[in-house]
């Protein structure tokens, strides 16, 4: 089956490893009956939700990461009022642009036709430049100008978790940074009028509006912040940037993007929440709210309080191994959403991940622990598909060590080839690249010639 072009609900919002959506919904199609439960530990970015229901099923979701909770929520609302939303935002926008601040550091004259306009960003990477768009000339101009960074004081909230408790920070990003705190991934201009724009949207008094507003906010955080680089000029893409690799860095380049445009875009353009807002009822339906449940929290706890043998089918995507820190990587936006909602923290210590606080022996034994309620939740006769990928035959052994011991078995091994290579997989080598196995297992016994078959060709694409 070919992977196909995401819709708006799964372009909205950034997070690591996403899966071709139409596919994890032909297994959902395949391995149950309508308006059966499925159950996904490990849900990320919400594709199993929202899949689910696109297939007319009954979605119990699972997530450590706030991220997922706010997406889910978020584009299975079905009340808010979207004029309000186009109201407020453009008011919290308007009250920025006019303010000292923004003017004095993200306005300048066109030098063909002197009007004012706006700077898109700053960018150094050989010569110190900005970049506009002249509304007036209809044309984008980059021209050299001696890179300066603003000097305000910040006097709005902003996070202050401090980056060495983040356990993927390296010593060498430490010291590049120099400071230790979050809000140091923004240069002080940027986090000026961040911290503006975050105050006025907090401000906000109709609670549905506001979450919308926050999540458009906190798509525009990675993409202002300094681990973001000018793209190369053969792509002729001079106002866009991405933080593209699933690691904290900082390079010598820096590509400093206009906040106040970043989140005009996350609530405007064509992968807005507005937009994905529309597309949610056009892909999913209009009567879908409290249709399914997601839990936030850890899937070990959670699942204690789910009953024997009521789900139909599970279907996920465990972490593997050490190849994508999730929850410190969320840091970027969840630093900030701790404001919002005091809820929206992550308990790093009950995350299910190897890092250099947490080796082979934890990561084994809790997706045991996990994978052991897996067996006791589903029914006897149900399916439990994963997907799993990775380099190194340590990950592969423990992750079959923990579905041999907790009573599942495997059926089928399936490798699926995908459009593009996912940043979970973009340190593996040749065919693994740009491809997932999908593991159907059921309750059985244990059948090693299955594993042995799997490791033979598995060293051969590697």
């Amino acid at each position: 089956m070919r992977e196909q072009t995401r819709p708006t609900i799964y372009r909205i919002m950034k997070y690591w490893g996403k899966k071709p959506h139409n596919i994890w919904r032909k297994y959902i199609e395949k391995y149950s009956d309508r308006n059966g439960i499925v159950l996904d530990p490990f849900v990320g970015s919400g594709m199993t939700f929202f899949e689910s229901i696109k297939s007319n099923r009954i979605p119990i979701t699972i997530d450590l990461n706030p991220i997922s909770d706010l997406c889910i929520k978020c584009l299975t609302n079905r009340t808010v009022d979207i004029s309000l939303i186009y109201d407020r935002a453009n008011k919290i926008i308007m009250k920025i642009k006019n303010s000292a601040f923004y003017i004095n550091e993200y306005t300048t004259s066109c030098s063909h036709c002197n009007n004012d306009v706006v700077i898109y960003n700053y960018k150094k990477n050989g010569k110190s430049t900005i970049t506009y768009k002249c509304q007036f000339c209809n044309e984008i101009y980059t021209e050299e100008r001696t890179y300066s960074e603003g000097n305000y004081i910040i006097d709005k909230w902003i996070p202050n978790k401090k980056l060495s408790d983040i356990e993927s920070i390296s010593s060498t990003f430490l010291r590049k940074i120099n400071q230790d705190s979050i809000s140091a991934l923004w240069t002080n201009r940027n986090l000026k009028i961040l911290s503006e724009l975050y105050a006025l949207i907090l401000k906000e008094r109709n609670d549905e509006v506001k979450m919308m507003l926050v999540f458009g906010f906190v798509q525009s955080l990675h993409l202002t912040s300094k681990m973001c680089i000018p793209r190369n000029e053969k792509s002729n893409r001079p106002l866009s940037t991405s933080w593209g690799r699933p690691a904290y860095m900082l390079s010598n380049k820096i590509f400093e993007q206009n906040p106040l445009i970043a989140f005009e875009k996350a609530i405007f353009n064509g992968t807005g929440v507005i937009k994905g807002l529309n597309n949610s009822v056009e892909y999913l339906g209009q009567n879908i709210q409290n249709f399914g449940v997601h839990y936030l929290g850890s899937s070990n706890e959670i699942l204690k309080n789910i009953n024997n043998k009521s789900i139909d089918l599970i279907i996920t995507d465990p972490p593997y191994g050490n190849i994508i820190q999730y929850g410190d990587l969320s840091e970027v936006w969840v630093s900030w959403l701790e404001k919002y909602n005091s809820k929206y923290v992550i308990d790093h210590k009950k995350e299910i991940i190897k890092n250099k606080n947490k080796n082979d022996a934890f990561y084994q034994s809790e997706l045991c622990k996990t994978f052991i309620e897996l067996n006791r939740v589903l029914k006897d006769n149900g399916k439990f598909v994963l997907t799993f990928n990775s380099n190194l035959k340590k990950d592969w052994d423990n992750l079959f060590y923990a579905i041999k011991e907790s009573g599942f078995c495997i059926n089928e091994v399936i490798h699926q080839k995908n459009k593009r290579s996912s940043e979970a997989n973009v340190s593996a080598k040749k065919g693994i690249a740009i491809s997932d196995y999908y593991f159907i297992c059921t309750k059985g016994k244990w059948d090693p010639i299955i594993i042995e078959n799997f490791y033979l060709k598995w060293e051969q694409l590697r």
